[in-house]
């Protein structure tokens, strides 16, 4: 997943010693992860005990943002995608294969 990969290579360039981190950690995001940060930082936690009432703008935020929710979140989509056919299969109740698939598609026409 090249969004992950950039996640952890921003977050590599967080844990080191640069001294411009933070915009090059940024740098280093895809867009969408880029946006997602913007959006958590300009959110008002409806609850004080939120997660993410302590994200501020920096390198300190950004690395714990990458760390409790850019990466579990990847961690938890690679396990979706994996179990994707078992839990279509559950959903369904049934194996969807090609064949089943065909024959449904008759029968319902």
């Amino acid at each position: 997943m090249k969004c992950e990969r950039k996640a952890r290579r921003a977050l590599r360039i967080l844990n080191g010693d640069v001294e411009s981190e933070y915009s090059l950690s940024l740098d280093a995001l895809c867009e969408d992860t880029r946006e997602w940060w913007e959006d958590t930082l300009a959110q008002e936690p409806a609850n004080p005990n939120d997660g993410n009432a302590h994200l501020t703008p920096g390198a300190d935020g950004l690395r714990q943002f990458l760390e409790a929710e850019v990466l579990p979140w990847f961690e938890t989509r690679k396990i979706e995608l994996a179990n994707r056919s078992s839990i279509r299969e559950h959903a369904l109740g049934e194996d969807w294969s090609g064949k089943t698939i065909a024959a449904a598609t008759v029968s319902v026409s």
